[in-house]
């Protein structure tokens, strides 16, 4: 019997799709075989998807096998025959007579790897003309947004191509030598940063750097300067020429490159938005820093509330296309999520998870901006309290699943009133730093020109 998904697949060039019923046999039947557990731990490292195989028969037994291997059971003829009786599935398959034919087939079950390798290379093969065949069916339909279509499709082939084969665990010699490498040149580097330089002396010293595969949530209150932070953040990378990818989505591309031009030209903001009120000096100085900027290797997607499925394949393509180095979100609040999400809480969730997903899976550092609670404010609006991690609004799995969570406040009023040096600073606190520990640095923010530095010491 086949498969009625690949029956209409065959349809679409008028060709049967490929496949390979020989090996999907030995695959099967090597797993029917003595030690039969052990073969099927090997396969199931390579196939985790019963449709990868073509035959309907084999997908329904090798599902049984997998709900055998879950439950701690051995696999072998008998067991899979009693698990698909169980399921009204044993006369699809033939019947136990159908199991005893598949495991009559097999001589040796030596390179049950190498089959089941062909077997997943032809699976790929099926999924390619199925999706190729539906980008074909909507491009005709014209119903959906081309641009959205192509995104789409991208982030498909992307999904299918880093499962199966591509997910094989990596031996000790291999995470051995990647250890090595890394350690050899924080080794060499001449100030000890290992990733992407944070900007300020202080704050490498606790960090080292942004490191690959790391989230960063960077949290404080509205207007608490978190977006400022995150853009001198990005001007050190740019600086250090790491291609770096913000996604605003709170502000248009055009305000995010005002207030960065204000910062390297120091230029006050209001002024650079009036632009009415500069005089030549100004205008001379703002060009400058304009082409300055103009030069750095820096993309802005400016989308009003990106979805994590659109927000990986823009980033998988700019990884390609530039080499991306660092990605900022702003902020993670302003996500939405994709389909039915449950409550908002849940779908922020699945945003920080999915966040932490795309600085593994695309191997660069990612910074996202977070809102605090009210609840750290007085009635005046000062802080009364260090923050904590679940004053994070909406929160859910943020802590959890972020490796590095700073906050943004102003000190403590007591501070300030006890010494006057502590006026018009912002305090960084890093409230977890899963590989760096816990700090707390004092920077200045001076809103005007959306510049931060480190305060000079009498």
């Amino acid at each position: 019997m086949r498969n009625t998904q690949n029956s209409k697949d065959a349809m679409v060039y008028a060709k049967i799709p490929p496949h390979t019923l020989e090996l999907e046999t030995a695959v099967i039947g090597s797993c029917l075989n003595d030690n039969g557990r052990e073969i099927f731990e090997e396969v199931s490292s390579l196939i985790t998807d019963p449709k990868t195989f073509y035959k309907e028969e084999h997908q329904k037994i090798y599902a049984a096998m997998q709900r055998l291997y879950y439950k701690g059971s051995p696999i072998d003829m008998l067991l899979v025959s009693e698990e698909l009786a169980r399921t009204g599935e044993l006369d699809i398959v033939g019947g136990a007579y159908g199991l005893v034919m598949i495991a009559g087939k097999v001589v040796s079950d030596a390179h049950v790897n190498d089959y089941a390798k062909i077997v997943y290379e032809k699976y790929l093969s099926r999924e390619t003309i199925r999706m190729n065949a539906e980008m074909i069916n909507a491009a005709y339909a014209d119903t959906e947004d081309i641009f959205q279509l192509i995104e789409q499709a991208s982030e498909r082939y992307y999904q299918l191509t880093s499962t199966g084969l591509q997910r094989e665990p990596k031996s000790a010699a291999q995470l051995g030598l990647a250890l090595r490498r890394q350690l050899t040149e924080q080794r060499e580097s001449p100030n000890d940063i290992t990733c992407v330089s944070t900007g300020f002396a202080e704050l490498n010293a606790l960090t080292n750097g942004w490191q690959k595969t790391d989230l960063t949530v960077i949290a404080a209150r509205p207007s608490g300067g978190k977006t400022a932070f995150a853009l001198a953040l990005a001007l050190a990378a740019l600086d250090d020429f790491c291609p770096t990818l913000i996604f605003s989505l709170e502000m248009g591309g055009k305000q995010l490159a005002a207030r960065m031009v204000s910062c390297i030209s120091e230029l006050p903001l209001k002024r650079i938005i009036r632009s009415g009120e500069m005089n030549d000096q100004d205008w001379q100085q703002f060009e400058q820093a304009d082409e300055d900027f103009s030069g750095y290797p820096l993309h802005v997607d400016d989308t009003a509330a990106i979805n994590l499925f659109d927000m990986r394949a823009k980033v998988r393509r700019m990884k390609m296309k530039h080499d991306i180095g660092l990605v900022i979100v702003d902020y993670l609040q302003l996500m939405s999520g994709v389909g039915n999400e449950g409550n908002r809480e849940q779908e922020i969730s699945r945003i920080s998870r999915g966040l932490k997903a795309l600085a593994k899976d695309f191997d660069i550092p990612v910074i996202a901006l977070s809102q605090l609670n009210r609840s750290i404010e007085t009635a005046a609006g000062d802080s009364t309290r260090d923050p904590r991690l679940s004053d994070l609004r909406e929160s859910g799995a943020i802590e959890q699943d972020a490796d590095n969570v700073i906050f943004i406040t102003n000190p403590p009023a007591d501070m300030i009133a006890k010494d006057s040096y502590y006026s018009g600073k912002k305090l960084i606190t890093i409230a977890k730093g899963r590989n760096i520990g816990l700090g707390k640095i004092f920077l200045e923010f001076n809103s005007d020109i959306q510049q931060w530095k480190t305060p000079e010491v009498f």
